[in-house]
């Protein structure tokens, strides 16, 4: 039996202007929901995906390609082809862009992709939109309509055949690296040398991180920040998040250690730490990396040890001006004659 993998992050709701019936029933999955290539121009690359019916009812199915990008929030948006370079005429879903799925089966959906032998280095983002084509009995009368819809992303680099005169296949930068820790001392602030990156009550264990992709073609962060302490010991490591970065796109995220630490791991420190991002770009021999240094004040920790080891010092120096009070009440003893 097939097996199908539900795609949760791919799945679009597009919204119109009537009301459902058995369209809100309508249960769609495909068993990948991205694909990943790299080609030379020229070149062919022949895939299959296999849609699955996860409903009772015989749903008419078409197939439509976009071109897709993201905005500054992350968000997928469409976007129309510009020039003659139309990424979506690469494909050739032979006849399967309309078919019927019948109740809980499925379609093979086979596929081509040929970047014309003239087509310029670089990465072409498509996305293979899986849509319900219901027909009107399928919808209320009024209300508003929403036909779920699948979506398959395309990550297609096409490889330069003469790298004279073209820029980095790959390039990747750091544009920023700044703590997000909780419990931010700004008045310590202004007096401690070397706080430009803050104090903090505790450890910082999440980093924002902007990175920038100045190359031709896509490629998935890796890399990983590793905490120091003053003496140069490392306290915490822990990898950056799986993420595309797109050629011409600054991406921002947070990357976090484990949230499992312990209440000492994470206020048993006290002074100043180095944390360092190193990105791993490809075809790059060297990493880029970027340090950034912040204190760690555990006031918490501290002011209950103060409090301890004040009323010490203060029990200990009464008892020692008992004891010196007792000394000078004493009279020596008088010498018989």
């Amino acid at each position: 039996m097939k097996k199908a993998l539900v795609l949760l992050l791919s799945t679009f709701y597009i919204l119109h202007s009537v009301s459902v019936a058995y369209a809100a029933e309508v249960g769609l999955s495909v068993t990948k929901n991205l694909f990943d290539i790299s080609l030379v121009p020229g070149d062919t690359y022949e895939g299959t995906l296999i849609v699955f019916n996860q409903s009772a009812a015989k749903i008419p199915v078409k197939v439509q390609l976009s071109l897709w990008d993201i905005d500054s929030a992350d968000e997928l948006l469409f976007v129309d082809p510009t020039g003659n370079n139309d990424p979506t005429r690469w494909f050739d879903l032979g006849t399967s862009e309309r078919f019927t799925l019948e109740p809980e089966g499925d379609h093979d959906l086979p596929f081509s992709i040929n970047p014309p032998a003239a087509t310029p280095a670089g990465s072409y983002f498509v996305i293979m939109r899986i849509i319900p084509d219901l027909p009107e009995s399928a919808f209320e009368a009024a209300g508003p309509r929403f036909i779920p819809e699948l979506g398959v992303l395309f990550f297609i680099g096409v490889a330069p055949l003469n790298l004279e005169g073209e820029r980095s296949t790959y390039d990747g930068r750091i544009s920023s690296f700044t703590p997000q820790g909780e419990g931010r001392l700004t008045l310590l602030e202004r007096v401690t040398p070397g706080a430009a990156a803050g104090i903090y009550d505790e450890l910082v264990r999440r980093f924002s991180v902007a990175l920038e992709n100045r190359g031709l073609h896509h490629f998935k962060a890796k890399g990983e920040v590793t905490l120091t302490n003053m003496l140069g010991f490392p306290v915490a490591r822990f990898e950056l998040p799986s993420r595309y970065l797109l050629p011409g796109h600054v991406r921002t995220f947070s990357a976090a250690a484990s949230a499992n630490d312990t209440w000492w791991e994470r206020n048993g420190h006290l002074g100043r730490y180095t944390a360092r991002l190193t990105l791993v770009v490809p075809e790059q021999e060297l990493p880029q990396v970027s340090d950034i240094s912040f204190w760690v004040f555990p006031w918490q920790l501290l002011l209950p040890l103060g409090a301890v080891a004040g009323a010490v010092v203060m029990f200990h120096a009464r008892l020692l001006a008992a004891a010196r009070a007792l000394g000078r009440g004493r009279r020596p003893d008088t010498p018989s004659t």
